[in-house]
């Protein structure tokens, strides 16, 4: 079975929504209400194919994610899709990105936003931001991740079975520290193009972004330094 994970925090104008598109390429759908103090609960109960996990206190999307790993793993999954609740990612590509892990290919496939055609739409502070990050990754695990902060993400049950131990991070933090994890076990990243829509209107979490992946890179302060020395 295929599942998709939607982790969600006072979405209440879109879950419904992305939730009845993602199940038109899904077997279920796993939503985790991270405390939201909106409708975003109500707007999903009675919808059938899909899994609620509600709390009350917002933990961060690190925290729901887990949840949502760990919830899925009790399952009988076979291949997990994350995808945004707030309408940024388009659910009619979730063929697109399963496809390497179906086919063996590929252990997680990361929906990269940034494609030549697409990124002039994208606010230039995350591109410079991203290319930040990357660098940053490249120091910590010698690989490169065109985008690594999407969460248009797809994973085999093996992928999630493997990183789940060692996901710490509560925060945004959790995505780069995903592929940490995954690097470490030798599990195949592959990356594909996606679409992205950028909504100017609806509130900006940049903020939180950059000092969980700042939290995230004094984390791992030892590692860059020994790669900048050894460069040096």
């Amino acid at each position: 079975m295929i599942y998709a994970l939607i982790c969600a925090y006072n979405e209440e104008k879109t879950i419904r929504e992305v939730v009845k598109d993602t199940l038109k390429y899904v077997n279920k759908v796993i939503v985790v209400n991270d405390g939201s103090t909106d409708n975003t609960l109500e707007k999903i109960k009675g919808i059938k194919n899909v899994d609620i996990i509600s709390y009350k206190q917002n933990k961060g999307k690190g925290y729901a994610l887990i949840k949502g790993f760990k919830h899925f793993l009790n399952k009988k999954g076979k291949i997990l899709i994350t995808i945004d609740a707030d309408k940024q990612h388009d659910p009619s590509q979730i063929p697109a990105i399963k496809t390497l892990v179906q086919q063996n290919i590929a252990d997680i496939v990361i929906g990269s936003r940034y494609s030549r055609k697409k990124v002039s739409k994208y606010p230039l502070i995350r591109v410079f931001f991203n290319i930040g990050v990357n660098l940053t990754m490249i120091l910590i695990t010698g690989s490169f991740f065109a985008d690594v902060a999407s969460g248009f993400r797809c994973y085999s049950r093996n992928a999630i079975k493997k990183i789940i131990s060692d996901l710490k991070a509560y925060d945004y933090g959790i995505e780069p520290e995903i592929l940490v994890s995954a690097t470490k076990h030798n599990l195949r990243i592959a990356t594909i193009p996606v679409t992205c829509h950028y909504f100017s209107r609806k509130r900006d979490n940049f903020g939180k972004l950059a000092k969980s992946y700042l939290k995230f890179a004094w984390k791992h302060k030892i590692d860059i330094l020994k790669k900048i020395f050894r460069l040096s």
